[in-house]
């Protein structure tokens, strides 16, 4: 029994290692194809060397070399290109490119994108002869609509900055039309209440007014007074106005700049002219408001004013 113990042991390692040898042997064949798939689909290309290359970085590459334009600038850099098949005819897989010295000439201002900007014919060396998307700069803004008519006549798609423009003034545009509602509705609440508030003063002073016209004031200094007094009041109010209104929006620039990229820009300005336009109607709004007060006062009867008080 134990000899067939022995011998069945035997066995059985045997058959274990030739099992052993057959699963190394499928792995090492995976692994050639692997290898064989990768280098096919990896084509070492070296691109057309010629003196004087240069090349164009947007900021976006600079931030993540922590890099400051001042740095790159004038410097040569070595880069690899690494193209998509789908780029280059009858090729499946990619194409990488050996290293290619470049001189930097310029940053281009682009906080998002990682931009490099070099010579097309570069690329044309490699055998590149589609691609996914253009870029088009015409000399001025008065030749981009032509220009973009022109694209897109060739059967090709157009995106620019004017499409985006045109949203956001389209935007603009309601929002003012919506600010322009508010501001009217509280533009009429200010004149009823500077109205009211005038209106009760000269209830008020009836009396006082009378015994001024009683020792000589005359009707001019009346309505001056209280002319006077309602600018004082819109003056006031266009301050008070200005400031809370620089206030709010200097609070909503601040929380949302959390949300956007571009810290420069605001969401709310306060140009000096616009500030001194609403100073001006604040004080406008002031004097009309104070007309109809004026006048009511300066026809006041002295002897009228004091037998009904």
């Amino acid at each position: 029994e134990a000899t067939g113990e022995a011998d069945l042991t035997a066995l059985n390692l045997e058959k274990d290692a030739t099992q052993a040898a057959e699963l190394k042997q499928i792995i090492e064949k995976e692994k050639q194809k692997k290898q064989a798939t990768a280098e096919a689909q990896l084509a070492i290309v070296e691109v057309k060397k010629k003196e004087g290359k240069e090349v164009l970085l947007s900021t976006a590459v600079l931030n993540i070399l922590k890099l400051k334009p001042a740095q790159v600038l004038g410097e040569t850099i070595s880069l690899s290109y690494i193209v998509s098949g789908n780029l280059i005819p009858k090729v499946s897989g990619r194409v990488l490119s050996k290293p290619v010295d470049y001189k930097v000439v310029g940053v281009v201002k682009d906080d998002k994108n990682l931009l490099v900007i070099s010579p097309l014919s570069d690329l044309e060396s490699m055998g590149v002869s589609r691609y996914s998307n253009g870029k088009v700069l015409a000399k001025s803004e008065e030749q981009l609509a032509a220009v973009r008519q022109k694209i897109e006549s060739l059967g090709f798609v157009t995106l620019s900055i004017v499409d985006t423009l045109t949203q956001v003034n389209r935007l603009f545009r309601l929002m003012r039309f919506l600010l322009g509602i508010f501001g009217g509705i509280a533009l009429v609440v200010a004149i009823l209440g500077m109205f009211n508030t005038l209106t009760v003063s000269l209830l008020e002073r009836t009396r006082e007014i009378a015994v001024m016209k009683t020792l000589g004031t005359t009707d001019r200094d009346v309505v001056r007074l209280f002319l006077a007094e309602s600018v004082i009041i819109g003056f006031l109010g266009g301050i008070l106005g200005i400031f809370l209104g620089q206030q709010i929006g200097g609070v909503i620039n601040f929380i949302s700049s959390f949300f956007r990229d571009d810290k420069t820009v605001s969401l709310f300005v306060s140009p000096s002219y616009f500030l001194a336009m609403i100073l001006l109607l604040s004080i406008g709004i002031g004097i009309v408001t104070g007309i109809y007060p004026s006048k009511r006062a300066k026809n006041i009867s002295p002897l009228d004013a004091i037998r009904y008080e």
